[in-house]
């Protein structure tokens, strides 16, 4: 059951994308140069995004900074190791 209306989830989603893009600006990684435990933490919370709340919104041209630094955590052999299951089942 979807409890949030879906306007509302676009709006969350591109607030939570224009931080993301803010604090990714100086280095590509959301706190100093480096991967550090705060692109960890933001891991599962962007993967929901992308998966439940706002699957269409992170596309390249919408977002590439957010879209390139979610690629470099996703190639992570650290983020394989985690086995992210879906946040939904089919």
């Amino acid at each position: 059951m979807m409890i949030l209306h879906h306007g509302w989830r676009s709006s969350a989603s591109r607030r939570v994308r224009l931080c993301l893009k803010a604090a990714l600006a100086p280095s590509g990684w959301l706190v100093g140069t480096a991967y550090s435990i705060a692109d960890i933490a933001a891991a599962p919370f962007v993967k929901r995004i992308d998966e439940e709340i706002a699957p269409d919104e992170n596309t390249t041209s919408r977002h590439p900074r957010v879209n390139e630094w979610w690629g470099k955590v996703q190639a992570r052999p650290a983020y394989a190791r985690a086995n992210f299951g879906p946040f939904l089942e089919s």
